[in-house]
């Protein structure tokens, strides 16, 4: 797993950290929302040219099926970036979990 899907991990899981479990549905729900979701806490770094992304958030696209498109910001030194990214949803051992890369990935259901 890359850094980003390892960030929205970790939002996921602080918002259902009480629960025994997690479903695509309520990854669903957390991701579903206009407003920003911020990333409070990772447990690595990433830097441009040196300098540590901080105030690092989210801002949903488009969620339709399994599919989540987003733009993350974050902050440079004094200057915001942000860049477009794409998450599948998935449901592992009980758990929900967001495969997060910057290509376009579309999950595909195939009916026999």
């Amino acid at each position: 797993m890359n850094g980003l899907g390892a960030a929205f991990l970790l939002v996921i899981g602080v918002t259902a950290c009480a629960a025994d479990s997690t479903t695509k549905d309520d990854l669903r729900r957390a991701l579903n929302t206009e407003q920003k979701i911020w990333v409070v806490k990772r447990s690595y770094t990433r830097s441009t040219e040196g300098k540590e992304h901080k105030c690092v958030y989210a801002t949903k696209d488009s969620l339709e099926e399994d599919n989540y498109e987003f733009h993350q910001g974050y902050k440079v030194g004094e200057e915001w970036k942000k860049e477009q990214l794409y998450g599948v949803l998935s449901e592992d051992g009980g758990f929900a979990k967001l495969k997060v890369s910057k290509k376009k990935e579309r999950k595909v259901l195939h009916i026999h």
